[in-house]
């Protein structure tokens, strides 16, 4: 079990492997100041789904980058 698989604690926790062809984009909302990372389901074998994130969410997503570049430069 990966150590993101560890800290699902529900039933609906789930993982999702995204590929480069999965079809992700992003959308702003200047109502309430968040923006949405949406992947469609009718692309993606019906496994749909948006991420709503604020502006608290920054250090997280700052994170996931600096990882993900890590990762790609090891």
């Amino acid at each position: 079990m990966s150590n993101t698989e560890s800290k699902l604690k529900t039933s609906i926790d789930t993982t999702y492997s995204l590929t480069e062809q999965t079809w992700l984009y992003v959308i702003s909302s200047s109502e309430d100041g968040t923006t949405h990372l949406v992947c469609p389901g009718v692309p993606n074998g019906s496994n749909g789904f948006v991420i709503r994130f604020q502006p608290c969410h920054l250090s997280v997503l700052e994170a996931l980058i600096t990882q993900l570049r890590q990762t790609h430069n090891s």
